[in-house]
């Protein structure tokens, strides 16, 4: 290419110079608009900056090689090619650094900074991020300079520190402010926006989005403008605007496509998921979170992968999905330790305590979440701020040795001079032997080493003052080392000596400092059987044989693989104590090893803390999993269940594990009638804090229970509401009996107002039946007048019959008992009952073999299986099958426990049921009522239940009935049996009933 453009400007007579000078010009202008096209096309611009590596002048300079390096990374990075993203940028800082170019090695470090979150890699995310700052400083460049600290904002927010992220967010802001710059304007906007999210600030948070939107486009960059809607979208849906969310995030997944960006496409799809989650949309969330999942199969990225894992793991766990959930949680948490940053860590150990809950295992949970909430305070305390500390003092303390070791050859030579000086002096005494030279010589050489003495006690001075700031650091080292409650203690690489042990060591070991310092190998520490399996263990992973656990422990953590587990270590006295270890290796400026470091925590108390904590748990166990009544507990901030008692799926029907894995499940086991009630009540609770209410539920086995739930508010040390407590009784019993109260007393006030009715009508029909047979008697009356006095005879006997019934129902009625086989009358009524029935009906009866004897009247007796059957008969009007069982059965208390007034004992039960079109479920409570009867008008007296259920109180037995509408009923009645050794009766006169055979039985058909 160089030689066709010397060919060409020499054909013309152009001078080569000038030449090259425009080709090198027309190099850089397309470099310059690949970088634009790389926001807006990335695999076109990919192809335009190989051909611009391809076609690099010959004049070239190593920034312009930087150039098209560090163009090649980003677009790589934009195209998810991580590998060589690393490998460009690399080359590009390289060059850049040894040429002198500030903004070559700014935007090399800024790409290292972004590949590296893609690489999972967040030590050199720190690295880059923060020195990308330092070579940008005092270069006019405010969109680098900007994208440069919304680098390291958005690395302090990833390592936890959000108070440094919010001021380099406002540093970028008033930067971009003074430039105006489009670019940086875009940069800071997205900085402050991420801030105010960060602190739920949605508002001014949406305001910085739709401002980086325009800056985006005035920058024309659709990679930042799709960043800049997938921004907007999260704070709209944070702010209730779920329609505006969901298509602002989705205009950015289509500019995503248009750039032909994977990683801003998953980055788009995850936040639409996460929309979709937040309004309970987890079916549809879940298909856009697989799709990233599977682009990050294509495309590794660690954090991303974990990220989208945990959405997934949170979105099948919310549809009930609990193996799926934990498959993904703990794939999620392999992640984050190959990540290697405890916060990422400790948010899988949440996300897996979450699920452990979910699962029924709130003490795996517990302990999951302390494990979480403790990493995240040693990630505090040891990665940030002990390491920076370290860091620091290790800097100082080798800035000053380095100080120190100069005056001290600057002292040395000084010290030579006099020394030298001296012996000259003492040769011109000697050789020139006090001539006038020699003395002015003398005077001279005199005066040369006074200056030489005061120079050489400046030096002395400042080797003083080098060495009191030295012991000053290595005091305020000593002083932070002592200060924690950790052990530390490091050796030398050399010798494996001791080189430091601070009071923490002393404490839990029971060694004093003085003892161990240059102490090799120090083995002892280690309990010997613990030591013998470990170092077995390692000699299994390495492969190798190692000499003792000590060097077993170094040869890994020279591996990069870091000890970080529970070990049992012997104090001085003999006695052992439980840690924590930790051992990391410590490196030098040149990156060598200088020695290990072991941090060890004493896990005493802990383990007094866990003991107390499964005692208790144990305890409250033994309380929760043995009362009747269903406790729970569930998070305000979260809306999960946390705990909910065994006796759930006694009442419920339902296990426990359903409702952790779907907790809207209960809400839908409320009855229909009670749903809006008690949702109205759920919805007050975060208000009130508390309810008490009862409501229906229906189990899945179709039965209805009564609930009585009581709710209160558990508060934290600061007085906010975080947890709701509950417990729900069962009352269905309670219920029952205070229904069947109030039936009873409402049937005592109408037996007792029908028995006053029935004997005063009754005295009333008496004289009128009895005038009328007089009358009918003496008089020669006209056949006419005979007729009249017929029927009112008739008449007055219909109606006697209605009072008998009514003085029955009503208890007045005088009973003839005696001993009897129920079976022995049944079966005589049958006959009866067969003709009276109809072809239509076909009925069927089995009687048990050997029925005790009841103590009953024989005619009642009759009535109640000639009033059940005609009843029957009546609700199968189109035919049907009815069915008259007789058999004993033996009731205890639980059975009885809704008949206050029965006793335990055997009871001889008649059912009669039909296949006919049933009672609605308004109406049972009714039937027993004299008067009540849905037949039409004329067809029924509502007295035939009523006179049922008098004779069967008046046997102090009681009647059942159950029924479906559309499918029949069944009544039951259960009347007490006689002892064995009970005997018949002998019989007396034959019930009317049987005796006429006539149709005045009909008469008591409801």
């Amino acid at each position: 290419m160089a030689a066709w453009g010397v060919l060409f400007a020499g054909s013309f007579g152009l001078p080569v110079a000038s030449f090259a000078a425009d080709a090198i010009g027309d190099w850089r202008d397309a470099a310059g608009r690949t970088r634009m096209l790389a926001d807006n096309d990335a695999p076109r611009a990919y192809e335009d900056a190989l051909r611009l590596q391809a076609s690099l002048p010959a004049n070239a300079t190593a920034v312009d090689r930087a150039r098209v390096l560090n163009l090649l990374a980003r677009i790589e990075i934009h195209l998810a090619q991580t590998e060589k993203a690393a490998e460009h940028a690399r080359q590009a800082l390289a060059l850049a650094t040894s040429s002198m170019d500030r903004v070559g090695q700014t935007e090399a470090e800024l790409n290292i900074a972004i590949n590296s979150v893609n690489e999972g890699r967040i030590d050199a995310l720190i690295t880059a991020a923060t020195q990308s700052l330092a070579a940008i400083d005092g270069v006019n460049r405010p969109d680098l300079l900007n994208e440069a600290l919304l680098r390291t904002a958005i690395m302090y927010r990833r390592i936890g520190q959000f108070d440094e992220s919010v001021t380099m967010a406002m540093h970028a802001m008033e930067i971009a402010r003074r430039s105006q710059d489009p670019l940086a304007l875009t940069y800071a906007h997205q900085g402050m926006a991420i801030s105010f999210s960060q602190s739920e600030r949605f508002e001014e948070a949406h305001d910085h989005y739709a401002q980086m939107r325009v800056q985006a486009r005035c920058a024309h960059s659709k990679l930042m403008e799709a960043y800049a809607l997938t921004g907007l979208g999260s704070t709209l849906d944070s702010l209730g605007d779920y329609a505006a969310a969901e298509a602002s995030i989705r205009d950015a997944i289509d500019l995503y496509k248009q750039v032909g960006t994977p990683v801003g496409l998953t980055f788009g799809l995850s936040g639409l998921a996460d929309h979709m989650r937040h309004q309970g949309r987890f079916a549809e969330a879940l298909p856009f979170l697989d799709e990233a999942i599977g682009i990050y199969g294509q495309h590794p990225n660690n954090i991303g992968l974990w990220y989208a894992l945990n959405a997934r793991s949170s979105n099948r766990l919310a549809m009930g999905n609990i193996a799926a959930a934990q498959a993904d949680a703990e794939q999620a948490s392999a992640l984050a330790k190959a990540i290697g940053f405890p916060l990422y860590q400790s948010e899988s150990a949440r996300y897996l305590a979450a699920i452990a809950a979910a699962a029924g295992d709130p003490r795996k949970a517990y302990v999951l979440e302390r494990e979480a909430t403790e990493m995240t305070a040693r990630a505090a305390q040891e990665k940030s701020g002990a390491r920076m500390t370290q860091l620091a003092q290790r800097y100082e303390a080798e800035s000053k040795q380095r100080e120190i070791d100069e005056l001290t050859r600057r002292n040395q030579r000084q010290t030579d001079e006099l020394r030298q000086r001296a012996f000259q002096q003492r040769w011109l005494w000697t050789v020139l032997g006090g001539s006038g030279a020699a003395l002015a010589g003398t005077a001279y050489f005199l005066l040369r080493m006074r200056r030489s003495q005061r120079l050489l006690q400046a030096a002395n001075a400042q080797l003083a003052s080098a060495k009191a700031g030295l012991e000053a650091a290595n005091r305020f080292q000593t002083g932070v080392l002592d200060g924690t409650n950790y052990g530390i203690v490091v050796t030398s690489a050399e010798d494996h000596s001791i080189q430091v042990f601070n009071a923490g060591a002393e404490k839990i070991l029971g060694y004093a400092r003085d003892e161990l310092i240059g102490v090799h190998r120090p083995n002892f520490f280690f309990d010997p059987a613990e030591a013998t399996a470990r170092l077995a263990e390692i000699e299994t992973e390495l492969g190798r044989k190692m000499p003792d656990v000590s060097e077993a422990l170094i040869a890994r953590a020279r591996l990069g693989l870091q000890e970080e587990r529970e070990w049992k270590v012997r104090r001085k006295d003999g006695s052992h104590v439980p840690v924590l270890l930790n051992l990391t290796l410590l490196r030098g400026t040149e990156n060598e090893i200088t020695g290990y470091i072991g941090f060890f925590y004493d896990l005493t108390e802990q383990k007094r803390a866990q003991e107390a904590l499964l005692t208790s748990e144990q305890r409250f166990r033994q309380v929760t999993e043995n009362i009747e009544e269903v406790f729970w507990l569930s998070d305000v901030e979260t809306n999960q269940l946390i705990y909910i008692s065994p006796a759930y799926q006694r009442v419920w029907g339902r296990s426990c594990e359903s409702l952790y894995g779907a907790p809207q499940s209960w809400l839908e086991s409320v009855h229909a009638e009670d749903r809006n009630r008690v949702g109205s009540a759920l919805r007050m609770l975060t208000v009130t804090g508390a309810y008490d209410l009862d409501y229906r539920i229906l189990r899945p086995d179709g039965v209805v229970r009564w609930i009585h739930d009581r709710a209160f508010p558990i508060k934290d040390a600061g007085g906010r509401v975080h947890r709701i407590a509950g417990v729900a009784e069962d009352i269905t019993l309670r219920r029952r009996l205070e229904d069947q109260f109030h039936q009873t007393q409402k049937m005592e006030v109408i037996g007792q107002l029908a028995g006053g009715v029935a004997h005063d009508f009754n005295n009333l029909l008496a004289v009128i039946q009895l005038q009328s047979t007089l009358l009918l008697s003496e008089t020669d009356a006209l056949p006419s007048i005979h007729e009249g006095l017929q029927q009112i005879i008739e008449a007055t006997e219909r109606a006697a019959n209605l009072t008998r019934q009514l003085l029955t129902f009503s208890r007045r009625d005088v009973r003839q008992a005696r001993n009897i086989d129920l079976g022995e009358v049944t079966g005589t009524m049958t006959k009866l009952l067969r003709r009276l029935l109809g072809e239509a009906i076909t009925m069927e009866t089995r009687f048990a073999p050997s029925l005790p004897l009841i103590n009953a009247d024989p005619g009642m007796m009759e009535q109640v299986v000639m009033n059940l059957a005609i009843n029957a008969r009546d609700a199968m009007s189109a035919g049907g099958r009815m069915l008259i069982t007789l058999d004993e059965v033996k009731l205890d208390g639980d059975h009885l426990s809704t008949r206050s007034q029965a006793t335990p004992g055997p009871y001889v039960r008649l059912s009669v049921s039909d296949t006919g079109c049933g009672i609605p479920p308004e109406s049972l409570s009714r039937i027993f009522e004299p008067f009540f009867t849905t037949k039409e008008a004329g067809k029924g007296t509502g007295l035939g239940l009523a006179t049922v259920f008098g004779i069967i109180a008046q046997h102090h037995g009681w009647i059942d009935v159950t029924s479906t509408v559309g499918k029949g009923t069944t009544f039951h009645v259960f009347l007490p049996a006689l002892p064995a050794s009970s005997l018949p009766s002998p019989a007396g006169e034959e019930p009317s009933s049987i005796r006429d055979g006539k149709e005045s039985c009909s008469s008591t058909m409801v």
